[in-house]
């Protein structure tokens, strides 16, 4: 959905998940619903990095159980970066923070050179 959103003239897809996907069928049994879910992947900023930009997903889980009885919609949503193979945009990167975390994955021990 990311790729056709970036492709989109609008910017933005939506696709509704019936009952029959797996995780469609857990997220129905943890809201309490018979109900599909719909998902709409937009862009929220492009970056200048060629096929980049800021996504936000947002899940609607219909007929949802939000209280003992009570039933809504209901809606969460999170944003992410990312490019068209799936790496993060390099203009959105904090170097400092990638820096510290390679360096802890890979601790490199001085050369003594004689």
């Amino acid at each position: 959905m990311m790729l056709q959103a970036l492709d989109s003239k609008d910017g933005q897809v939506t696709r509704r998940f019936e009952k029959t996907s797996p995780w469609v069928v857990e997220m129905r049994r943890q809201f309490g619903t018979l109900g599909p879910v719909t998902v709409t992947t937009k862009v929220v900023k492009r970056y200048e990095q060629e096929g980049c930009a800021r996504f936000e997903n947002e899940f609607r889980i219909h007929d949802a159980e939000v209280k003992a009885g009570a039933f809504q919609d209901a809606r969460f949503s999170f944003s992410f970066n990312s490019c068209r193979d799936g790496q993060p945009p390099t203009e959105a990167l904090d170097l400092s923070t990638v820096r510290r975390i390679v360096e802890s994955q890979n601790p490199v021990k001085p050369v003594e050179l004689r």
